[in-house]
């Protein structure tokens, strides 16, 4: 009698105390967590593939700042400008004017810039580059805030 019969082991031994309990959770865990941050990467690239408005959207602000950081002159400013508009509202960026910002309802600061521009393109006024490339960073950190 009892020796036919494997009784249940009421202690795991030394292999089931070496792994702590924390360290064996996140162990498994690790697995399923990868999938997920893969799925998620997955139906990122995606929707970026297949929808351009949000794919221009999502590069806008990135690509305007490397274009403001390499910005020479008012002109390249104003490019920069208009190209993150551009992106922003999927439209044209060289159709993007005064009038345009004005019909989109952006804020005033976008028309300030296009003005000021202009007129240091074409009416040869002064114009402090440093303070108008401060100008357009403070546009798009408001425009990227309001989610339009």
């Amino acid at each position: 009698l009892g020796e036919d019969i494997v009784y249940l082991k009421g202690d795991l031994g030394p292999v089931a105390t070496a792994i702590p309990w924390r360290t064996f959770c996140a162990l498994n865990l690790t697995p399923v967590l990868a999938l997920a941050g893969a799925v998620g990467w997955k139906r990122r690239s995606d929707r970026l593939r297949g929808d351009v408005a949000y794919a221009r959207r999502s590069r806008a602000a990135r690509a305007a700042r490397k274009q403001l950081a390499a910005a020479t002159n008012c002109n390249d400013v104003q490019h920069a400008l208009q190209n993150y508009l551009g992106d922003r509202l999927n439209i044209p960026a060289s159709g993007i004017t005064a009038s345009v910002a004005d019909e989109r309802l952006l804020p005033g600061k976008v028309r300030e810039v296009f003005e000021a521009c202009d007129a240091a393109r074409f009416a040869g006024a002064a114009m402090d580059l440093a303070a108008l490339k401060q100008t357009v960073e403070q546009v798009i950190d408001e425009l990227e805030r309001a989610d339009l």
